[in-house]
């Protein structure tokens, strides 16, 4: 039979029907959500793996860090001494030099 042919539902038929639609679709659009939520908590776990696995690599890294930081500071100190000591020597050696030049 052709729909053409049915004759129209009546008016509780057509409740029953809409109501019917209505609660597949949102079975439907819940299934989909309950799916997606299954993959983000699945994405999350895994996530959470690999930041449990990279934690220590981290701490690692900030520990080597800090000690390149001190010792570049402490290369650093050196090479202000240096040179300024340096600097003040040859000051001095001018100083003298001019000094005994000029006598």
């Amino acid at each position: 039979m052709d729909t053409k042919e049915r004759p129209p539902p009546t008016s509780a038929a057509s409740e029953l029907e809409e109501s019917w639609r209505l609660g597949m679709n949102l079975l439907e659009r819940l299934t989909k959500i309950e799916t997606q939520v299954e993959a983000l908590v699945a994405s999350v776990q895994e996530l959470k793996e690999k930041i449990d696995v990279l934690t220590p690599d981290v701490v690692s890294a900030i520990d080597s860090s800090k000690s390149a930081h001190h010792r570049i500071d402490d290369f650093k100190k050196d090479v202000c001494w240096t040179i300024g000591m340096s600097t003040t020597l040859v000051g001095i050696f001018a100083s003298v030099l001019t000094w005994a030049l000029g006598r």
